[in-house]
């Protein structure tokens, strides 16, 4: 069979019984390809380092490749076998955001007086909070451990902070948090400083990008 070093697909050359070329190493394959090429016959060409007339059946090493370059029919062969199966993968881009609310899972959540909980939300887009509400009717029963993005906190200390400055009356509270990745957890840990058990249903109200 002629080989033409100027094709550009090899399916009629490789084929299943070539299987023992793994991970772009080829093995005993190469060899019958490299010795059943027949150099057609065609002008002698220059090397594009060398600068001196060449007959790539004599250099082998230095055959025309398809790429543009010059390379060998090994190294063409791995390339086209490790194209053959190649998936493409393009990032899709956010195309737009908009004002959202995330609530909490479980909520409403009864605590019990004199211990704390951990609420749980987790986004299903991309979600930069910017507001927590603690409703006002039971915010001063509670105080705020701690808010976790992840792994990162929002708050700039772990002393306690009083829910009151986060209820829906709230004044100046904008948290421009950390934006919440698909599958990280937004952790709200709270406590109740009171003697009696407490409903909560916090809510953020942040951006979601989608």
């Amino acid at each position: 069979m002629t080989y033409n070093p100027y094709a550009t697909g090899y399916e009629d050359i490789i084929g299943s019984g070539y299987d023992d070329i793994i991970g772009g190493v080829a093995t005993g394959a190469v060899a019958p390809i490299q010795q059943s090429y027949v150099q057609p016959p065609h002008a002698a060409m220059v090397h594009p380092q060398h600068q001196r007339p060449f007959h790539p059946g004599h250099h082998p090493a230095h055959w025309p490749g398809a790429w543009g370059g010059f390379e060998s029919p090994r190294e063409i062969m791995i390339q086209q076998l490790a194209s053959r199966h190649a998936a493409m993968l393009a990032p899709r881009a956010l195309t737009k955001s908009r004002e959202y609310t995330i609530g909490f899972s479980g909520a409403p959540v009864a605590i019990p007086g004199g211990t704390p909980a951990v609420l749980k939300a987790s986004p299903q887009v991309p979600f930069k909070g910017r507001r927590l509400i603690i409703p006002s009717d039971v915010a001063g029963a509670l105080i705020i451990l701690n808010l976790i993005v992840g792994k990162n906190p929002v708050l700039v200390s772990a002393d306690p902070v009083a829910a009151r400055a986060y209820t829906e009356l709230g004044v100046g509270v904008d948290l421009n948090m950390d934006t919440a990745q698909i599958a990280q957890v937004i952790s709200l840990q709270l406590s109740n400083v009171s003697g009696a058990s407490v409903s909560v249903t916090p809510t953020i109200i942040g951006t979601a990008m989608e």
